[in-house]
């Protein structure tokens, strides 16, 4: 049992290398598998958690960035039509006065309203949002305003990220296998020991001087234990040099993940409150464009309309003299009268020149551009909803602090090493498990 417990001994302190940040040796205190794999393991739980929310989450930010500036150049569009025709259409189309009185201001307030919304945005959306993140600059949208440039920009990230993350998780879960199948010898152990005390390896404690075993006596075990404990011996030599350069690995590792995780959660915490507060405007903006998309189109049917030619009758009297011959006391004589004639015509024009007409006319011309325009106003909205984006503009402040992750493309370059070590430690989780089953 001495050669048992000595390789034991061997193999934990080759393994140990790989669960704390210093290199372990006889006699000192050591928390195998413990304090440095558990932080190390919660904070990659924490990031890779951090990073698909975050994910999900840019994925609807985008979107509502979008809608907001495609909403903007509506507004415009609506804005500028609607300024543009109130200067001639009231003149002319009595019907309309009340919707131009009403449209215009509104339209002035909701697009200087959402104009500087989306400034704000742009202000936090930026290009230099992915600084430390060069690598990745091919992931910036080719096309579009910079504010969506930049989100989709740092969605790609984020979506990257979570892929590169993802092998760490095995890794992660490799290890633990290793470390648990590694504690699970040592009872093995303990209960063939004629000396248990001094077998019973203390993996919480300090680890025992490897020469503690070398004045015991030899004790027996059948050929099926030694053989088992032969291939642990070889082992822990065979895997010592691997298992350093995981600890190394390790080491540098959790000194960049530690603060990284803490940041991607603040991050993804204030993005979350943000969105929390971008669902209801971005419902409130769809209506709006819902409603600026038969604004514009109204518009211009009535800039269409103008130049309708509109027709009325014009009847005109005139008096003409109507003579006939006739016999007075047997005299021919000439009798005239006076005719009253009355002739129709119409009189046509554009309902824009309609102020052009004669006074006679105008008012008929009016009705019938009245008549004309009424199926459009009917169809054209008699408000603009403007959504309220006030309290978008206090979360925007936080977000652009919690803006704060450079270290993750360090960690994202770090952690692509964690692919290479997975299949190591599986072929070692393998060969223990066997060792486990063998040495009972």
């Amino acid at each position: 049992m001495k050669k048992m417990t000595m390789m034991v001994t061997a193999l934990l302190l080759s393994a140990s290398l790989l669960w704390t940040p210093q290199q372990a040796h006889a006699s000192s205190t050591q928390k195998f598998c413990a304090a440095h794999d558990a932080k190390l393991a919660q904070d990659m739980a924490t990031a890779i958690a951090a990073v698909v929310g975050v994910k999900m989450l840019l994925g609807g930010t985008c979107s509502y960035i979008g809608l907001s500036l495609a909403v903007e150049v509506s507004l415009k569009s609506g804005k500028d039509h609607a300024k543009q025709f109130e200067k001639i259409v009231p003149r002319v189309i009595a019907a309309s006065r009340g919707f131009f009185k009403v449209i215009v201001p509104t339209s002035d307030k909701a697009y200087e309203a959402l104009k500087g919304h989306n400034e704000w945005l742009a202000k936090v959306f930026r290009g230099n949002m992915l600084g430390g993140f060069e690598d990745f600059a091919s992931m910036q949208s080719a096309s579009g305003k910079p504010q969506v440039k930049a989100c989709r920009g740092l969605l790609k990230v984020f979506q990257h990220a979570h892929k590169v993350l993802l092998p760490a998780v095995a890794y992660l879960a490799a290890s633990k296998g290793v470390c648990a199948l590694a504690k699970a010898i040592n009872p093995h152990c303990k209960k063939s020991s004629k000396h248990k005390n001094k077998c019973a390896l203390p993996v919480y404690h300090d680890l025992p001087d490897a020469e503690v075993y070398s004045s015991e006596e030899n004790q027996s075990c059948n050929a099926k234990r030694d053989k088992a404990l032969d291939r642990f011996l070889k082992l822990a030599s065979q895997y010592g040099p691997k298992l350093s350069a995981m600890g190394a690995f390790n080491k540098k590792l959790g000194a960049l993940l530690g603060p990284t995780a803490q940041q991607l959660r603040t991050f993804h915490r204030t993005l979350s409150s943000f969105y929390g507060a971008v669902k209801p405007v971005d419902r409130g903006m769809k209506k709006l464009n819902s409603i600026l998309k038969p604004l514009t189109k109204g518009l211009k049917a009535i800039g269409a309309l103008m130049n309708k030619r509109v027709c009325v009758p014009y009847k005109t009297v005139t008096t003409t003299r109507k003579c006939k011959k006739i016999k007075i006391a047997g005299k021919k004589t000439k009798k005239c009268t006076k005719v009253l004639k009355t002739t129709t015509k119409k009189v046509c024009t554009t309902i824009k020149n309609i102020g052009k007409a004669a006074g006679a006319v105008q008012k008929p011309l009016e009705k019938l551009a009245d008549k004309a325009a009424k199926p459009i106003l009917s169809r054209l909205p008699k408000k603009l909803p403007i959504p309220g984006m006030s309290k978008i503009k206090s979360k925007l402040n936080s977000l652009s602090s919690a803006m704060k992750f450079g270290k993750l493309a360090s960690v994202m370059k770090t952690v692509t090493k964690a692919k290479t070590y997975v299949n190591t430690l599986s072929t070692l989780k393998r060969q223990l498990s066997s060792i486990k089953n063998n040495a009972r």
